[in-house]
């Protein structure tokens, strides 16, 4: 380890609140080396930004006090120094970037303004000529693209990526020793959050800067750490080089973190081994730190050939066993060739199950007037003659099985039982057998029908109109959802993802009929939902709700959940008296995993968790078909997420329901979708079964998507 720029020794941090005190940093010693990177992990609450706050001393005097510890930079303790002396050291030796740049930029100050102010105010001698040539270099070396005509924008004219990039330019224009970065990439898509970081990365080359990097993203910790801190409940609970801590956790609670990262979640049915399975301790239940720690995990740290189109790197996560399990003599008298199927959606899930279990299948297709089979990888399709009364596209052949089939680690219960379902016999359907060609014989034949789809969507645009001129005549469009095509089965989860402005809200918000398309038709169950008038729909919204991103600005306020959920039933005939609807509103909130009790709460009496918990009950109160789920994991810690999926997907499992999901992480597609969807300036650019989207994306835009993803592989 090289010299320690800054050094933390037992430092504790008290928060005055009402006639309490809040211990939120608790004795911490920690060191950042010169030219390295400390991330510092953990869930809200934990005390992370109290931390890097404390550091930089911006917590006010008459609410925070340090009862003891040590904040040394190059040797000098920090927690010493009078208001000049620590003025001085913010900016020019310190510098901070945070987590919402709009909230941290002057809206009515340039952005040029912003950065000129803090390089004259450190540097008193620095005449403004000099001071704009620093801002523009600072903003070019951020990669602001045209940096001297940009000057002069205000935060508001740029984009979220953009603002991002200034508040770098103006941390970095002192050159300072160390940089504090608090959730800097959280709100960001996932391509500019690669971009930020391999920025933050580049610019630490350069400059020999130290970092202190505070984050909830085990991906972003695998990229951009040296060293790693765990907090809970204002402790460091593990300390130490990053691989060894994503490696080999010891703590209880960092393990619990790792198995709640998406990628190494267990479906409903999976058993993921080597993970403490003791409940989880959140800043709600003291004591996590003296749990005893459990067995060291079995971490599988070889890295995987990377799928086409990934990036490298991909592969770690947490081994099921030493042994890997393989089918049972009957499970493979079940897949011995020749078995037919047919090529509907519904078999490429069976063949996707397959190649995830390990398989390298050959399928033979018999087809007529010369079409073929598109390519998939691990596939190869040859040509038949198509036998009499087939038509196209069936006779799908599955050859070359090996003698063993591993079932790898990431097939669900559901994925299993598909693979053990017996084929339905040739007397049990209507379709022609398949008689071989030199026996008699009727082969056993897999018939998979796809049902009618609940939401059938087609050309549809949404568009927004441009007004300018003295008599605001439109001169463009803004073409947010531009001649969009889609089908989403009943019973499936779909994935829409994209960056910001990609148009996957305005499409989720026109289904629901929240905006107006401009033309095309949606179709539900059948119904026909353009041009209906309010009075039309509201019967029609019993069927379809939506859970939106931010519950504490979705959730009124001054209502109780009781009305809150109540007041829907009431309103669409749902329970025969109040008593009735509250007894369901209960059952709800028990399916939720919440207390009866929390009826009789209002929002803000709740965690982030919590609240999502009571926005996805609104959403089911009328028992829907069909929830449009926007963003509701975006904001969570990775623990808090892990719960919601897998209520989501339990709740699909218990109602059948169909959910339209969007989101930007690409991890939380992996695990909980069907089928994925990407979206692309108003379009949808390619889709299919998540497992093949994401293993093999065709489009250039999906393969940069998922190369963006910051993956948990050191």
């Amino acid at each position: 380890m090289s010299q320690a720029l800054l050094e933390v020794r037992n430092l504790r941090t008290y928060l005055r609140s009402g006639g309490g005190e809040v211990r939120a940093v608790d004795d911490i010693s920690f060191s950042i080396p010169k030219g390295e990177t400390f991330c510092l992990v953990g869930e809200s609450g934990s005390g992370k930004s109290v931390s890097a706050l404390s550091v930089i001393r911006l917590l006010p005097d008459g609410v925070a006090s340090h009862p003891s510890g040590e904040i040394l930079l190059n040797g000098q303790d920090l927690l010493t120094l009078d208001d000049p002396g620590i003025r001085a050291v913010r900016g020019l030796q310190i510098a901070m970037i945070f987590q919402e740049p709009m909230t941290s930029l002057n809206p009515v100050m340039s952005i040029g303004e912003q950065i000129t102010e803090a390089l004259q105010l450190h540097h008193a001698d620095m005449d403004d000529a000099e001071a704009t040539e620093r801002t523009i270099k600072a903003l070019e070396q951020v990669q602001i693209p045209n940096a001297s005509s940009r000057f002069r924008d205000y935060p508001h004219q740029l984009s979220g990526g953009q603002r991002q990039r200034v508040m770098i330019a103006m941390a970095l224009a002192c050159q300072p020793q160390l940089l504090i970065a608090d959730e800097p990439t959280t709100a960001l898509d996932v391509t500019v959050q690669a971009e930020i970081l391999r920025l933050m990365r580049k610019l630490q080359d350069d400059t020999g800067m130290s970092m202190l990097f505070i984050t909830h993203d085990f991906g972003v910790v695998a990229q951009m750490a040296h060293w790693v801190g765990v907090m809970q409940q204002g402790k460091l609970v593990e300390v130490g080089g990053c691989k060894s801590v994503l490696r080999h956790p010891q703590h209880p609670y960092t393990q619990q973190l790792l198995a709640a990262v998406p990628e190494n979640l267990a479906k409903p049915g999976q058993v993921v081994m080597g993970v403490n399975p003791s409940a989880h301790e959140t800043a709600e239940s003291p004591g996590a730190e003296e749990l005893p720690l459990s067995e060291e995990p079995v971490v599988k740290t070889e890295a995987e050939p990377s799928p086409p189109g990934r990036g490298q790197g991909e592969g770690m996560q947490i081994d099921v066993s030493p042994d890997t399990p393989t089918l049972s003599g009957e499970e493979k008298a079940l897949l011995q060739p020749p078995v037919d199927e047919m090529l509907s959606n519904s078999d490429k899930k069976l063949l996707s199950v397959l190649e995830r279990a390990g398989l390298r299948l050959q399928a033979t297709q018999n087809v007529s007037n010369d079409s073929s089979l598109p390519d998939e990888p691990g596939v190869e399709a040859k040509t038949e003659p198509s036998p009499a009364g087939r038509g196209q596209g069936e006779g799908v052949r599955i050859d070359a099985l090996p003698d063993s089939i591993p079932l790898t680690p990431t097939l669900s219960r559901e994925e299993r039982e598909l693979l053990r379902q017996p084929p339905q016999r040739q007397e049990e359907t209507n379709s022609p057998a398949r008689v071989d060609g030199d026996t008699d014989k009727i082969s056993p034949q897999i018939v998979t029908k796809q049902g009618e789809p609940l939401l059938q969507i087609r050309d549809l645009k949404v568009w927004f109109p441009i007004k300018k001129g003295l008599f605001r005549q439109t001169v463009d469009y803004v073409k947010a959802v531009d001649e969009v095509s889609l089908d989403i089965p009943r019973g499936e989860i779909v994935a829409l993802v994209g960056e910001s402005g990609c148009g996957k809200t305005t499409l989720g918000r026109a289904v629901l009929q929240l905006e107006l398309p401009t033309a095309g038709s949606i179709r539900i169950d059948g119904q026909e939902l353009t041009g209906l008038s309010a009075r039309e729909l509201r019967p029609l919204r019993r069927k379809m709700q939506i859970a939106f991103q931010d519950p504490q600005s979705s959730l009124n306020p001054r209502l109780l959940v009781e009305t809150t959920l109540t007041e829907p039933m009431k309103v669409h005939g749902i329970g025969a008296n109040q008593e009735q609807r509250i007894e369901l509103a209960g059952q709800l909130l028990e399916d939720m995993q919440l207390s009866r009790e929390s009826l009789w709460r209002y929002p803000h009496e709740f965690s982030g968790g919590q609240r999502q918990r009571i926005g996805l009950a609104r959403a089911l109160a009328l028992n829907p078909e069909f929830v449009v789920c926007d963003e509701i994991t975006s904001a969570l810690d990775v623990s808090v997420q892990a719960e919601i999926l897998q209520l989501l997907l339990d709740i699909r499992r218990r109602r059948n329901l169909t959910l339209l999901f969007i989101t930007h992480n690409i991890g939380v597609v992996e695990y909980l979708s069907d089928r994925t969807v990407v979206m692309y300036k108003g379009k949808i650019v390619e889709e299919g079964l998540t497992a093949k989207v994401c293993g093999a994306p065709e489009h250039a835009y999906t393969q940069r998507l998922l190369s963006a993803v910051p993956r948990l592989v050191v």
